[in-house]
């Protein structure tokens, strides 16, 4: 857990502001939720992350230990709960910022009227069940060119076979 009181960022180490996860977005988080969090720089972290909270309706006051060793497994979950809700508020801000261009893009689909009527956006965007729609239907052409290639190679085999013997064909039907 993150377990620091500080006054302000500043007195943070870079490291700890910038802290490196496998995941940009939850770097975003937790950086938005260290800075952003904060209307008024004089408040430490553990105001912050009560204000934070607080929004989303836990009100029981907490105080962070600077050593999270030292703090009790409820202000650890506390702490946590914090961050989480400050990954919550980063995802929410980006849906509410990003809807109109997602609506809009959405519409301009619609118009084009190649959607048939049970493809909605879940559905388009479900890419796993698409994947497997065009592996199936990839399946299926080049299954049919071989079929194709073979029907063709018949043919032209046929065909020179007609060609080579045409005169035969006539002397046999002469006798």
């Amino acid at each position: 857990m993150i377990g620091i009181d500080v006054e302000d960022s500043e007195n943070l180490p870079k490291s700890f502001i910038e802290f490196p996860t496998r995941w940009r977005h939850v770097d975003s988080a937790y950086n938005d939720f260290v800075r952003d969090f904060r209307p008024d720089s004089s408040l430490s972290y553990t105001a912050a992350a009560s204000n934070l909270l607080a929004q989303h309706g836990v009100t029981r006051p907490v105080k962070f230990l600077p050593n999270p060793a030292h703090q009790d497994k409820l202000t650890e979950w506390i702490e946590y709960l914090a961050f989480e809700c400050a990954a919550h508020s980063w995802f929410q801000s980006n849906v509410e910022a990003h809807q109109p261009a997602n609506d809009k893009t959405w519409k301009k689909l619609v118009n084009e009227g190649e959607l048939e009527p049970h493809e909605t956006e879940e559905y388009v965007h479900n890419r796993p069940a698409r994947s497997s729609t065009l592996v199936s239907a990839k399946s299926r052409l080049d299954e049919a060119k071989r079929a194709l290639e073979v029907v063709q190679r018949r043919n032209n085999l046929s065909w020179e076979f007609i060609h080579a013997t045409a005169d035969f064909d006539d002397w046999k039907r002469e006798c």
